[in-house]
C-alpha cells in the first residue's frame, strides 16, 4: 500500500484511496513522485475550491504555547467521538482482558508479560491510525473509515514500535545520565509518530527529520507539555474520584466489578490520546513555521 498524491488539488492520501478525499478526482501519483519542496505543502489544509475548514484554521506557525494548545484542546473535544472509536476498537478486549484475567490472585508471570506486549503492539496500532484519522479530518472536513485508519495503523505498526524503542531508550539514558540530557531527547522526538505516520521513511530518517523540525522549538514544546500534563493531571484526579464512588458500590468478587474497571480504565486510554493530538498539531503547526520562514 503506497501513499498518493492527488494530481488536482495536492491532497496526499496516506490509505491510498481511488479517489481523492477533498476533490474526487482519480488518485494515481504515488508521494514518492513528490519533489521535497512539495512535502511541506502536503499539510496546506485547504479544502474544496480552496475553502478552509474549522479545524484548518486553527493550525497555524508554532510561535508560542498558545498556538498549539488551544488548537489541540479544540480537535480533541469536536473529534473526541472519533478518537474514542479508533481507541475503543483495539483497547476494549485488552483492557477486558487485563482486568478480568490479569488482576486476580493467581496470576502467572506469562500473562502479565503477555499483557505488556499487547498494550504496546495495540498503542502502535492506535498511535498511527489516530494520527492519520485526525489529519484527515483536518484537510478534507471529513473523518476516514475505521478500516483505512487501522490500515494506515498496521502498516505503520512496525516503523511505531521501533521509533517508541529507540526515543525511549534514549530519553531514559539521558535522565539517568543527567536530567537535561532526558529533557531534550523527550522533545527533540516529540513528533516521531506523526513524521513516522505522515512522512514515512527509513528509521534514522523519520528520526532525524523530527529532530530537525524540532530544533529552534524544544523549549517551547517543553513548556506545552508540561502544562498540558498539569491539566490532564487535575482532571485525572477528578474523574478518578468519581470512579472510586462508583466503585465503592459494587462488590470486588463481582464479574461487574471488574468490568466497571475496564471500562474506566479504557477511559484513560482515550483521554491520554489528548498527547497523540497534542503531538499531531505540534508537527503541523511546526510544518507551517518552517514553510513561513522558507518563504521570508
Amino acid at each position: 500500500m503506497t501513499s498518493v498524491k492527488c494530481g488536482n488539488c495536492g491532497f496526499v492520501d496516506w490509505a491510498s484511496s481511488e479517489l481523492c478525499k477533498r476533490c474526487g478526482t482519480e488518485m494515481s501519483r504515488p508521494l514518492a513522485e513528490s519533489t521535497a519542496s512539495e512535502e511541506n505543502n502536503q499539510f496546506a489544509l485547504v479544502g474544496p475550491a480552496g475553502a478552509f475548514y474549522e479545524e484548518a484554521t486553527a493550525i497555524r506557525p508554532y510561535t508560542g504555547m498558545g498556538a498549539v494548545l488551544s488548537p489541540t484542546l479544540e480537535i480533541f473535544v469536536r473529534r473526541f467521538f472519533l478518537i474514542a472509536k479508533v481507541v475503543v476498537v483495539v483497547f476494549a478486549p485488552l483492557e477486558i482482558l487485563q482486568h478480568t484475567a490479569v488482576y486476580t490472585p493467581r496470576i502467572s508471570i506469562g500473562t502479565a508479560g503477555v499483557t505488556v506486549l499487547l498494550a504496546l503492539f495495540c498503542n502502535a496500532i492506535v498511535a498511527p491510525a489516530l494520527i492519520y484519522a485526525l489529519a484527515t479530518a483536518i484537510q478534507t472536513g471529513e473523518a476516514p473509515t475505521l478500516s483505512e485508519c487501522y490500515a494506515v495503523g498496521l502498516r505503520r505498526v512496525g516503523s511505531i514500535l521501533l521509533c517508541g524503542l529507540i526515543t525511549s531508550l534514549l530519553v531514559c539514558l539521558g535522565l539517568i545520565v543527567f536530567i537535561i540530557p532526558g529533557l531534550i531527547a523527550a522533545v527533540g522526538y516529540f513528533v516521531v509518530y506523526p513524521v513516522a505516520t505522515l512522512n514515512p521513511g527509513g528509521l534514522s530518517e523519520v528520526l532525524s527529520k523530527s529532530w530537525e523540525i524540532t530544533k529552534g522549538y524544544r523549549f517551547r514544546i517543553l513548556a506545552t507539555c508540561i502544562v498540558l500534563v498539569l491539566l490532564s493531571s487535575a482532571g485525572g484526579i477528578v474523574l478518578g474520584r468519581i470512579a472510586s464512588g462508583i466503585l465503592a458500590a459494587v462488590s470486588p468478587g463481582e464479574m461487574a466489578f471488574w468490568l466497571l474497571r475496564a471500562g474506566i480504565s479504557l477511559g484513560g486510554d482515550i483521554f491520554r490520546q489528548l498527547f497523540t493530538v497534542l503531538s499531531l498539531v505540534t508537527y503541523l503547526s511546526l510544518l507551517k513555521s518552517k514553510e513561513q520562514e522558507d518563504r521570508g
